[in-house]
């Protein structure tokens, strides 16, 4: 985004108090500034006051440390600032504080590409008990996060937002965080969910404020992007996104193993793959999302939400909670229910592939959307078939006995089990690329003119011949873009 030249030496200057907090300073004197080194002993660096101006790159020194605080720097919308590891990898790794916090930053891009050797240049391997890996907080907003890796982080790998707060400073109406973009990170191994994106309780939260009980309602995020992420073995979630209002896009991610915590407390909202949470309207797509002990996809937002060509497979199959009491865990391919739904919106399910959810394949539990859409998805030997094979593919009857407003096109649904090589519909058992002659392939209707869906899983165009295929592949007699042996997914 922004060129660096070459990097100033400094000094950095110690403070009292238990923690010694680093300012970096540029050396000499020239008519404009713009390069600064953060060296391997720094751990706190203020912007405030010191002469970083919009469009300068600040290089982090490569290094291994405990922890890293980067607070008051601020950009412009034209010239974000650039914080880049230089020299090799930055790890920082604790067992007893926080990870790497980016605090009350504005227009900044943190990216971990300042060496060729690192894939992921900035490392966060292991915080506190409770600690996420990497935050921005304290009225962060309007920046890029890229090329980090975080692991064995004690809570959230990547966690961004601001609680709200008494004085209402951070609020609803007072802070809005803007243009919050994360691709090409690689997060795993985390106590807490992959991304926590935005607050959980877009309806309020009740705390005590100035000796009286107060509902603080949490700040919204416009544009937020997550895409070409890694995340694996997350306790909880693997994505998670709350109050995400306006132009939120969750796209191309690998998301396994997810829940591996299993446990009662996480059963309904804190195992599955995305979930698209109160408050938040999305576009979710082009996803894979695999063997995960809770659902796929769970969508709680407030409707006209699109969700689109993801491929979700063995979801819930490795738990090892129960159906029935006490833990009643019912792990679904993709779920949406009225949390935050706004009276009239919909919620549309088109060319997903679903294989093998403990469950359900699609269930929609809503009464307050109109006109919601299903189509083209395929969806193959839900477990629910058990006790109603209809149901267990596509469930629009709610707990109440009405059914959804749903309207249900060209899906292709099958009970039966396909597991053998010769299955009549996949290439591979790993991607699920569609057979040659398969019955999905020209099945379905054509949806290109429905909020752009114009491509396929592999972007290939959709459709390729007169009709769509159904599913979240287009077949193609091309080589496809991503691998389809056995050892596609060792890579993630």
């Amino acid at each position: 985004m922004q060129t660096p030249i070459k990097i100033f030496l400094y000094k950095n200057i110690s403070y009292l108090l238990i923690i010694l907090f680093f300012y970096i300073l540029p050396i000499g004197s020239t008519a404009q500034n713009s390069n600064y080194i953060i060296d391997t002993n720094v751990c706190y660096v203020d912007g405030s006051g010191l002469n970083v101006r919009p469009g300068d790159t600040v290089f982090i020194k490569a290094c291994e440390k405990q922890f890293l605080k980067i607070k008051n720097f601020k950009g412009d919308a034209e010239n974000y600032i650039v914080f880049i590891n230089s020299g090799g990898q930055v790890v920082i790794k604790n067992n007893n504080t926080y990870g790497f916090v980016m605090d009350n930053c504005q227009y900044f891009h943190l990216t971990g590409t300042g060496d060729t050797a690192y894939t992921y240049g900035i490392k966060v391997a292991g915080t506190l008990k409770g600690a996420s890996g990497l935050s921005t907080d304290n009225l962060s907003s309007d920046f890029e996060i890229d090329h980090v890796e975080v692991c064995n982080s004690g809570f959230a790998g990547i966690m961004s937002k601001t609680d709200p707060r008494c004085d209402r400073s951070s609020n609803r109406g007072n802070f809005t965080q803007y243009n919050s973009v994360f691709h090409d990170n690689y997060i795993h191994n985390t106590k807490g969910e992959g991304f926590y994106i935005g607050n959980s309780f877009y309806n309020g939260w009740c705390k005590n404020c100035y000796g009286k009980s107060d509902t603080l309602f949490p700040h919204e995020l416009i544009g937020v992007k997550v895409y070409n992420n890694i995340i694996d073995s997350t306790t909880y979630d693997g994505i998670q996104i709350d109050c995400a209002v306006e132009d939120c896009e969750i796209y191309d991610n690998i998301i396994t193993h997810t829940g591996i915590g299993d446990d009662a407390y996480s059963k309904y909202y804190g195992m599955e793959g995305i979930i698209i949470g109160g408050g938040t309207k999305c576009k979710c797509y082009n996803n894979i999302i695999k063997d995960g002990k809770g659902s796929g996809i769970n969508v709680f937002g407030l409707g006209d939400i699109y969700i689109f060509n993801n491929l979700i497979v063995n979801m819930g199959l490795s738990s090892k909670m129960s159906a029935g009491q006490p833990d009643n865990h019912h792990p679904i391919g993709i779920f949406c229910d009225d949390r935050t739904t706004i009276p009239g919106a919909s919620f549309n399910f088109i060319n997903n592939t679903i294989i093998r959810p403990r469950e359900i394949g699609i269930r929609i539990w809503s009464l307050l959307s109109k006109n919601n859409r299903v189509y083209n998805n395929v969806i193959i030997d839900p477990g629910g078939k058990s006790w109603n094979p209809n149901r267990a593919l596509i469930d629009v009857t709610t707990p109440s006995g009405i059914n959804a407003d749903t309207l249900s096109r060209n899906n292709f649904l099958d009970t039966t089990s396909f597991i053998s090589s010769d299955n009549p519909y996949f290439i591979d058992t790993i991607l699920f690329h569609t057979k040659l002659n398969c019955i999905f392939v020209d099945s379905g209707i054509c949806v290109d003119s429905i909020e752009s869906i114009n491509f396929d899983l592999d972007k290939f165009p959709r459709p390729i011949n007169n009709a769509c295929d159904a599913g979240c592949y287009e077949f193609s007699i091309f080589p496809f873009k991503k691998t389809t042996d056995s050892s596609a997914y060792d890579e993630f």
